[in-house]
């Protein structure tokens, strides 16, 4: 007979109803007809003594009745039913095993490792061949995120049309929200053909490469194969890396990008990246796409290093900084090149082409306003005409930039879409050289002045006057919260 103990154990048991003996094991089955509050159906009891009518268990917590239990002659685990499993369970289960077949791999194949980190060979007699990967988890993530930006090139080099013209694709990353979105163009026009989002979980690590393949994939309408959306966490911290981790008195989170040192800063002073951003951080950023390589003259050694000399920049600093600069090359390749499918004037001439007509920008930094138009130059004595009119205005709460300025009004001009990044751009975090900062006087009212430079957590307006960023004196008073209102950095 077969039964089961109580249902805290999976245990199972090979049982017999007869009389037992001092030293065997029984299982209690009925002791809701004669109940004993010592006892439970589904306890297993030691046998330390016979009674005339049942038994004694350890302590002598009362008589177990010989109706009430049947003794265990074998104990044994069932095996799984995976059909009722739940999916916690399973991955449980299969971590398990795939663990012990590794154990099994190390100890009993005498293999060689082959260059793709697998091993292979006979386990058994009847010739069944096995092959474990062995690569380690770091191992893993770096061969699936070469795969990923294998994925996009290949994509972005076959994705045609039924006449065999690619579509355009642009993506649009959000270090800060873990997302990235690509916009997938038809052919010479601006229409959105197709649209692909990928959001990293906030317990996973952020790669722009692999959400990049994640939201290509879905922008096709195709399946997302598993291992792009079930890769290992990063195990090694990098030059480039973006840490999170804890101050050392359990202060708040401190994000920092790892330096091309061996060492990152921790409120602490200095801790080695293994022993300190390894052990009591976590990687929460492994795109290092503001990394460049340099190539030594004297022998082959390639150093990658961060693009920017200084250390722990802030990562939603750096962001706003390349949204800059791509907001400038945006507005420089629009401004000077023809581009087929802007605003039409009739019969198919496109709206703009430097050729027959001009861009002229206008600022005004205390509207916050920039203002684009594209004129019309007539080739009878030159006459100018305003052919299309694009605008941007700063909101009162956030930093003004030119450059973003220019490209978000240039682009409403030619009748294009504006990127998701420039309406959204992260608010600045640094205050450098050549911003426009906000603060109060000694008197309470709000104050302007364009920073000469910055020192020592001053920011010098000439060369005896400052403003202390960390909430200090401003002329002998105190300021609060001074903060960046414009860093475009432009006279």
């Amino acid at each position: 007979m077969t039964k089961q103990a109580n249902i805290h154990t999976t245990t199972r048991y090979n049982t017999e109803k007869r009389v037992a003996n001092v030293g065997e094991f029984i299982l209690i089955t009925q002791n809701s007809k004669t109940p004993n509050p010592s006892y439970r159906d589904g306890d297993v009891v030691i046998v330390e003594s016979i009674a005339p009518y049942g038994v004694y268990g350890p302590g002598n917590k009362g008589i177990i009745w010989a109706a009430d239990y049947e003794v265990i002659i074998q104990k044994y685990t069932p095996t799984p039913d995976l059909n009722h499993m739940d999916l916690e369970t399973l991955l449980s289960l299969n971590n398990q095993v795939m663990s012990r077949i590794r154990e099994l791999y190390n100890t009993a194949l005498s293999s060689g490792f082959n260059a793709a980190g697998t091993v292979t060979g006979r386990f058994s007699p009847n010739g069944l061949a096995f092959k474990v990967d062995t690569r380690s988890d770091q191992q893993k993530r770096d061969d699936i995120v070469e795969k990923a930006k294998d994925y996009i090139e290949s994509i972005s080099l076959n994705d045609v049309n039924d006449n065999g013209v690619l579509y355009s694709h642009e993506f649009i990353v959000n270090a800060e929200k873990r997302t990235v979105v690509v916009l997938r163009r038809s052919p010479g026009t601006t229409k959105i053909h197709s649209k692909g989002i990928a959001k990293c979980s906030p317990n996973d690590c952020f790669n722009a490469h692999i959400g990049k393949a994640i939201a290509l994939i879905r922008a096709l309408g195709l399946e997302v194969p598993y291992e792009f959306l079930n890769v290992p966490l990063p195990t090694e911290v990098r030059v480039g890396d973006v840490v999170e981790y804890r101050g050392v008195f359990g202060g708040l989170k401190v994000t920092t990008i790892v330096p091309d040192t061996q060492y990152v800063s921790s409120p602490n002073n200095e801790a080695a990246l293994s022993s300190y951003a390894s052990e009591k951080g976590r990687i929460i950023d492994d795109s290092r796409t503001h990394l460049s390589q340099e190539k030594s003259h004297d022998s082959d050694k390639v150093t990658i290093k961060l693009e920017t000399h200084e250390l722990n920049r802030s990562p939603v600093q750096l962001q706003r900084e390349q949204i800059v600069e791509r907001a400038k090359d945006d507005f420089k390749k629009l401004s000077t090149t023809y581009l087929p499918g802007c605003p039409s004037m009739g019969g198919g001439v496109a709206a703009f082409s430097p050729s027959t007509e001009s861009v002229d920008v206008h600022v005004n930094a205390d509207k916050r306003a920039v203002t684009v138009l594209i004129t019309y130059i007539s080739n009878r004595g030159g006459k100018k005409r305003v052919s299309f009119r694009g605008i941007a205005k700063c909101m009162p709460t956030e930093c003004f930039n030119v450059h973003i300025g220019k490209a978000i009004a240039l682009r409403r001009a030619l009748g294009l879409e504006v990127p998701y990044e420039y309406l959204h751009a992260p608010q600045p975090t640094e205050v450098r050289a050549g911003d426009i900062i906000e603060c109060k006087d000694p008197s309470g009212d709000k104050t302007k002045f364009k920073v000469e430079r910055v020192e020592k957590g001053r920011a010098y307006k000439s060369k005896h006057t400052y403003v202390r960023l960390d909430a200090g004196s401003h002329y002998g008073g105190l300021v609060t919260n001074p903060k960046t209102v414009d860093d475009s950095q432009e006279i």
